[in-house]
């Protein structure tokens, strides 16, 4: 029935949402055209001849949906277009198949005219998730990173709880540089997924960067903030280090760095303490023992290269 049939376009169209990119084998497709033509073939066995004129089979919105697919899978984008156009006609507004159309668009490589075709459908659908979610992707791929993260805050505000969508949302808020609210998603990626730790590591890398980019009084309580929730993550013992130093309070610099080493050392932070300061001298009693190989490996001296691992592995 008709919303069976609905049901199966929406899935099959979030299916290939997840890769722009994909070409569908076409041996798979020609499969699928010919099932849908045998379906029609039953149809017009039904139905018979009507008004003198023999049924026509490709007037079936499922049997022109499947030949566009064919040749969309093998490439020939026109006639794919000029048949989902059809299909569109065929029925019912269905916001697969203008995903469908768009997606000819993007295959072909001009992400700007499937942007153009999704934001002209937003007239008959409004902000329906499985729309903006495509239309937020080939925004990103466009370079319209705006565009994308406005089209990910309207569908969240239908689906909360879409890892989908706030992870994309995430990478987008990311790449254009608005780390404080890429931490409050990544927050909320981390409820769906409380025990992924590469997940929870990504959170911290997420604040860190917040954090480096307030001013020095304000980063100096975020990046303690981080080091007590996460006493392990280095980079942020470091950049409070130095921007202690920064600010001409040497002797607070020296201090958090002996504190950290003191209960977990850390190859960077000997590097760091190392360095010379008007504060050299140590105070008597310090002594760190039992280092292993293990914790002294690294000998990077630079921060923002171990934010940048920690945010994308």
């Amino acid at each position: 029935n008709a919303n069976h049939m609905q049901r199966a376009s929406l899935a099959r169209a979030s299916q290939r949402s997840d890769a722009p990119n994909l070409r569908i084998a076409a041996a798979e497709v020609d499969a699928q055209a010919r099932e849908a033509e045998a379906n029609a073939a039953q149809i017009e066995a039904r139905l018979g001849i009507a008004g003198g004129k023999p049924f026509e089979v490709a007037r079936v919105p499922e049997v022109a949906s499947a030949h566009a697919a064919r040749a969309l899978a093998r490439t020939d984008f026109a006639r794919a277009r000029t048949l989902f156009s059809k299909v569109m006609k065929m029925r019912d507004p269905d916001v697969a198949d203008l995903v469908d159309f768009a997606n000819t668009h993007t295959l072909e490589g001009n992400a700007r005219e499937a942007k153009r075709v999704l934001e002209h459908g937003q007239k008959d659908f409004g902000n329906d998730p499985l729309l903006l979610f495509e239309l937020a992707k080939v925004a990103r791929v466009a370079g319209d990173d705006a565009s994308a993260v406005s089209a990910l805050e309207r569908a969240l505000a239908v689906y909360p709880r879409s890892g989908r969508l706030l992870t994309m949302l995430r990478d987008a808020l990311m790449d254009t540089g608005a780390w404080e609210r890429a931490a409050e998603i990544h927050e909320r990626i981390l409820q769906l997924k409380p025990k992924d730790e590469t997940e929870r590591n990504r959170l911290w890398g997420a604040r860190y960067e917040a954090a480096v980019r307030l001013a020095p009084g304000e980063r100096m309580a975020a990046l303690k903030a981080i080091t007590v929730g996460q006493p392990d993550f280095a980079p942020a013992t470091l950049e409070r280090a130095r921007t202690a130093a920064l600010a001409g309070d040497e002797r607070r610099s020296v201090r958090i760095l002996e504190k950290t080493i003191r209960q977990r050392p850390r190859g960077v932070l000997f590097d760091e303490r190392e360095k010379p300061t008007e504060c050299d001298q140590i105070p008597a009693g310090i002594e760190v023992k039992n280092v292993t190989d293990s914790l002294v490996v690294s000998q990077a001296r630079h921060v923002r290269p171990i934010s940048s691992n920690l945010l994308h592995h």
